[in-house]
């Protein structure tokens, strides 16, 4: 069983419900990495065991413990100045520093199970200029 963690406070997963529908939620904390939240309950202070993530799922906010393996990477946000390194197991591998961002997006088309996967966010258009809201 690998020991590094694949998923981190803050990444939004995904998952396929019973009926085919993406759901989305953001990792609160795996079975390394608590939570910076002192508002710890009870039952917050469970360790979790590994290969296990924390996740409040969108839109309910309700929280669940599940397995890394039952759900998907959708966003992993790395902002310039951010410290990157390769997942070596049992190996600190630093290797530097975010200087740029390229950021992609899969999109689904409304009112169908269609993905369009990998478009570049520069050649999305904002709702607002679509519609002439002024924000």
């Amino acid at each position: 069983m690998a020991t590094e963690h694949q998923y981190f406070y803050e990444d939004e997963v995904f998952r396929i419900d019973k009926r085919g529908n993406v759901e989305f939620g953001m990792v609160l904390e795996n079975s390394e990495l608590v939570s910076s939240d002192d508002n710890s309950d009870a039952e917050d202070n469970v360790k979790i065991k590994k290969g296990h993530i924390r996740v409040a799922w969108h839109p309910t906010g309700a929280e669940e413990v599940v397995c890394e393996k039952k759900v998907g990477l959708a966003d992993r946000s790395l902002m310039p100045g951010d410290v990157v390194r390769r997942m070596i197991k049992g190996k600190d591998t630093q290797r530097g520093y975010c200087r740029h961002m390229e950021v992609t997006a899969c999109v689904q088309v409304v009112g169908t199970k269609h993905i369009i996967n990998n478009i570049k966010s520069s050649n999305l258009v904002s709702l607002e200029v679509i519609l002439g809201f002024n924000l």
